[in-house]
Parts: C-alpha cells; structure tokens; sequence
C-alpha cells in the first residue's frame, strides 16, 4: 500500500517530512476498526490538504492555512468539503496528539454542520438504470469485460471495492450465486445472479480476460487488476453514452447502490431487508433512501379534489 502511495505524493512533491507524517498516520488509521475504503477515503481527503500545503514543514502549519485550503476548494460540493473537514479534523488531531502541531482539529473545527440536501444520495430510476446498461456495446473493445462489472453494479448495488476485489472463488457457478464479503463491513452476502450476469461473465473470462494465474475476476494485465478510479471511468462512460439527463445527479458507480435501493423499496421491500442486500452495517445507514423515496413520491403526488355534494 505505502509503495503505491509513495508514487503519487512523489508526484505532488511533498517535502520528505510531509511525506513521512503520511505514511504514520496511513500506518496508524489502518490499526483502527475500520474498512479499507475508510482508509483510503480519509487519505485520499488528507492528499488534498497536504499538496496545498506541500512547500511547509508539518511543524510549520497553523489554522490560517486550514483556512486558506478551504477558500481554495470552495467551489466543491457541499458535500465534499463536509468529507475534507471531518478527514482533516481527524488528521489535525493526531498531528495535535503526537506534538507535530500546537492545535487540534476541534480548534479549527469545532463542529461541522451536515447539510441535509448535501447528504442526499443520488439516483437513477429502473428505466434510466436499463438505457445504461444497453449502452454497452459487449462487441467493441473491451465491451465485454464492460458489460460484466456495469451488470454487477446494476443487478446488485455493489460497493466498487467489492467488484475490484471479486475472485474466482467468489462465483458459484453450479447454483449461480456470487458470495461477497463486503469491502466495509466484512459481512458476507449470498446473492443469486440471473443469466444476463451468467452469460456476461463467462463471455468476458473466456474471450477477453487476460491469461493469468491471479484470481481476480477482473484484470487490467497479467499481474495487477484496476484500480479503484477505473470503475468510475466505466460507469461515467456509459451514463454519457446512454444520453440520459443527469442534471445535477452524480455519476459514479455508487449510482448503481442507491438506485438499487430505491427500487427495492418501491417494490415494497423493508429497510432491514434493504440493508442486508447491501451490506450496510445498520439500519439507519439505509434509512437515507426512506426520504429519497418520500420526496420522489411528493414530486409524483397528485392533488386530491373536493368532492362536493
């Protein structure tokens, strides 16, 4: 993991001393009971502040500079500056603790406002869901490795890890179901898969993956599978290629997650159920999609008329 991260801060150019405080604190959060994804999302937040910061020593920061980065990004999303502040509160405070800085992260952040509308997912309805998915062309080059990972995101809202990590062990093929342990809480779910996601993966592993003796489903060579940005490349692909509307709508591969969600429930599953299919760890992770659901139905509500005797 440090090797792989080391490239990229050596392309942004960290001073030895910022580099070195990064890999303790990946090495330290990785102790923590807490997923990978976890991990990698705090870090991947936490790149963004040191590349701002990058010609400073580590003992050399001070809140002006906490504050100066975020008028810098203040034309991200709601939602991801809300992501960088609670990451960075987090790294602030652990620079406090092992005496790197003189203040902590609740010095610059005593509390962080959640937006509502910023935390609420976004979605794309059935009929939305089949145009992307009949946007692939499985002849062209690569259609077929393709048209396997955007059936498993659409047919089972998977986390993108859980695809990147798919292995060959992982498929039962005798009674069709996939056995996924889930990338964040390490729950494992038995999912039955129709033929459409039967023919795409065999039509991929036999005629388009490249030999190899490494177990992952999908791969980008012979000794290494994709990385995690890449699924999001191949979601966004096709979502243009569909021409559908998406408005202010994201367009990464967890679309697929909450639109799985939402369509459960308007089929009239409940959040327990809803919750296990996905893997979250509790209910309320899931209660989200109850108030996409309720606003989708206010936008739909007709009004009832007076009836007038």
């Amino acid at each position: 993991m440090f090797s792989r991260e080391y490239s990229v801060t050596t392309k942004y150019g960290y001073e030895k001393n910022i580099y070195s405080v990064y890999v303790n604190y990946a090495k330290y959060i990785s102790k923590l009971n807490i997923s990978i994804d976890t991990q990698e999302w705090r870090l991947k937040h936490i790149r963004g502040f040191l590349s701002y910061i990058k010609s400073k020593k580590i003992k050399d920061i001070e809140p002006m500079d906490v504050y100066d980065y975020f008028r810098s990004i203040e034309n991200l999303s709601v939602k991801t500056k809300e992501h960088r502040a609670v990451c960075l509160r987090l790294f602030l405070n652990y620079l406090y603790e092992n005496e790197y800085i003189k203040f902590s992260g609740y010095n610059v952040f005593p509390k962080i406002k959640c937006s509502k509308e910023a935390s609420m997912p976004s979605y794309y309805t059935d009929k939305e869901i089949k145009l992307i998915v009949n946007s692939v062309n499985n002849k062209a080059r690569n259609g077929k490795r393709d048209l396997a990972i955007i059936l498993l995101f659409a047919k089972f809202g998977l986390r993108p890890r859980d695809v990147k990590e798919l292995e060959f062990k992982n498929i039962s093929w005798s009674d069709n179901t996939l056995r996924i342990v889930q990338s964040k809480t390490n729950w494992i779910n038995i999912l039955p898969f129709d033929n459409d996601v039967r023919y795409a993966l065999l039509d991929y592993i036999k005629n388009e993956r490249p030999l190899s003796d490494l177990e992952y489903v999908f791969l980008k060579n012979s000794y290494e599978n994709y990385n995690d940005h890449f699924y999001y490349n191949v979601i966004n692909k096709y979502i243009k290629l569909s021409k559908i509307n998406i408005n202010s709508r994201r367009h990464g591969p967890y679309i697929f997650r909450h639109s799985k969600a939402i369509s459960l429930l308007k089929d009239g599953n409940g959040i327990n159920t809803i919750a296990n299919i996905l893997g979250h760890s509790t209910t309320e992770n899931a209660k989200v999609y109850l108030k996409l659901n309720y606003n989708d139905l206010k936008k739909t509500s007709l009004e009832v008329p007076i009836w007038n005797r």
